[in-house]
């Protein structure tokens, strides 16, 4: 479990992207996502009181698994860019 919540706190973000279609059932009456983010492979949402991991498993991907993370439950973030050469790039830790 340990790791799987290590793993959880560190994402980069490689590109913003369009926000899921299948969001909308999950989120709360008077929430509105704001922006997405495309990770390697999965994409985080950022709302206006969560962020949303949306977790691809399996070999086709087509396995999603949901996080929820509320802002008041996060206690620390950093964020890093890769400076001139790598500049499209950016990384997030949430801890």
């Amino acid at each position: 479990m340990a790791n799987e919540l290590q793993a959880l706190a560190a994402w980069t973000f490689t590109s913003e992207c369009p926000i899921p279609d299948d969001l909308g059932p999950i989120l709360v009456t008077g929430e509105a996502p704001i922006a997405a983010y495309k990770t390697i492979r999965d994409s985080a949402i950022f709302t206006n009181k969560r962020l949303i991991i949306r977790d691809a498993q399996g070999l086709s991907g087509k396995k999603i698994e949901m996080y929820s993370i509320p802002y008041s439950s996060i206690n620390m973030w950093s964020s890093e860019n890769s400076g001139k050469l790598d500049n499209l790039i950016a990384q997030a830790v949430i801890g």
